[in-house]
C-alpha cells in the first residue's frame, strides 16, 4: 500500500496572501513593542534620576532651613546678651 502524497503547506492564493499580510502584521507588531520597552525603560531612567535629585534637592532644603533656624537663633542670642 503506497502513502498519499503530502499535503501542500497552503492551497489557495488567498490564504497565502492572507498569511503573508499576518505576517507583516507580526513583524510590525514586534518592532512596536520593542519601541515601546527602549522608551519605557529610558522613562523609567529619567524618573529615577528626578527623584533622586528631588531627594537631594529635599536634603539640601533640609540643611539650609537648619542653618538659617541656628543662625536666627545666634542673632537672638546675641541681641538679649547685649542689652
Amino acid at each position: 500500500m503506497s502513502r498519499p502524497p503530502s499535503e501542500p503547506e497552503y492551497s489557495c492564493p488567498y490564504l497565502d496572501s492572507a498569511i503573508s499580510e499576518l505576517e507583516k502584521a507580526r513583524s510590525i507588531h514586534d518592532r512596536l513593542r520593542q519601541w515601546g520597552h527602549y522608551w519605557m525603560e529610558k522613562c523609567e531612567e529619567l524618573q529615577k534620576e528626578l527623584d533622586d535629585a528631588q531627594e537631594e534637592f529635599d536634603k539640601d532644603r533640609e540643611r539650609l532651613e537648619d542653618e538659617i533656624q541656628s543662625l536666627k537663633d545666634e542673632i537672638k542670642y546675641l541681641d538679649t546678651a547685649d542689652a
